[in-house]
């Protein structure tokens, strides 16, 4: 069972398990009040290279050196080594000894952005086969180099899709603690529908190519290889998950493209240590949190800009899944409580 607060994000008074301390290590700037990192590599010549994405010494002369990372223009920042210097850290109270010790994994859930172009231009040139190849061969990657900081039986998982904030010959990757990608036959605890102005929006939350990282030992990664599908899911909170990260059009990872809200504006759901979810709002965003449970099985969570604010109202309601069956829709999912 689940209890629902709401709390306004902010870096001085919440801290996640994904949250990363400022050290010399971090070289990427966070996103969304530390909740997820954005990598993005330009003069991309190949977009589907993953050899040249994921690491400047699997590449060689020119070819290996014209990817740089935006901010830097710095080759040798790539994939691998952003997944090096930005890590997962959790303090773990020591029942045997005073104080706690920290422990630090790679993260496993990577989402690919590139151009709608270069999307396109493979469906409609190879049938996506180069679209599919790139994640699974950046899948086998993270599995070969991070296979001593993975945890225990869980292999990355990877998406990757099309988006129109990108440029062609760009790639964008993002990776942290909002981001939690469903394994291949998982289905949603919470069924999750939205409004933008109290009206009803119909919202796929991810659609592209999903790559799976599979071994034949859970946890030691001796034998790793990827399994591929086409990834198309309605929005939903899974029992592993620990947080969505939902953004406006044109930003974040998986944007909710009717959402028409300014830059930095965020809604996140995350689990607590006592099992209640959690909604926050941006630091900075210009919106106030209201939520409420129905008498039924479902709650509600909105935020609704200022008065001065001229951006949109986003609520969702989150709701337990009731499948049912009748003469129109044989796979009709009903909203429990509704």
């Amino acid at each position: 069972m689940f209890n629902f607060i709401s709390k306004r994000r902010g870096r001085s008074r919440i801290r996640s398990p994904g949250r990363i301390d400022s050290n010399a290590a971090n070289w990427l700037r966070p996103c969304y009040d530390e909740l997820v990192w954005k990598l993005e590599l330009i003069d991309v010549a190949n977009v589907f290279d993953a050899d040249a994405l994921w690491d400047i010494r699997h590449t060689g002369g020119k070819r290996g050196c014209q990817i740089v990372e935006l901010d830097s223009k710095r080759a040798e920042r790539r994939l691998c080594l952003a997944l090096q210097d930005h890590r997962n850290y959790k303090s773990t109270q020591n029942i045997f000894a005073s104080g706690s010790y920290h422990e630090n994994r790679c993260f496993t859930d990577i989402i690919m952005c590139i151009s709608h172009l270069d999307w396109n231009r493979d469906l409609n040139e190879h049938d996506g086969n180069n679209i599919k190849q790139v994640i699974s061969n950046l899948c086998w990657h993270h599995m070969q180099d991070f296979r001593g900081s993975l945890p225990p039986k869980r292999p990355p998982r990877y998406l990757i899709r099309p988006d129109t904030s990108v440029a062609p010959n760009h790639v964008v990757f993002w990776f942290g603690a909002g981001i939690y990608l469903p394994a291949m036959h998982e289905h949603p605890k919470l069924h999750i529908t939205t409004k933008i102005d109290k009206m009803l929006q119909k919202v796929i939350w991810a659609s592209g190519f999903c790559a799976y990282g599979v071994t034949d030992n859970n946890e030691h990664y001796d034998t790793v290889t990827s399994i591929v599908h086409e990834f198309t899911r309605s929005m939903g909170f899974y029992s592993d998950q620990y947080g969505m990260l939902l953004t406006p059009h044109n930003q974040g990872p998986i944007p909710i493209a009717t959402w028409q809200a300014g830059t930095g504006s965020y809604l996140f759901i995350r689990r607590s240590d006592a099992n209640e979810l959690v909604a926050e709002t941006g630091s900075n965003s210009g919106f106030k949190a209201w939520y409420y449970r129905k008498l039924g099985t479902a709650w509600y969570l909105g935020i609704s800009p200022n008065p001065e604010n001229t951006d949109q109202e986003f609520s969702i309601v989150l709701d337990y899944l009731h499948a049912a069956k009748d003469n129109t829709d044989r796979d009709k999912t009903l909203l429990g409580g509704a």
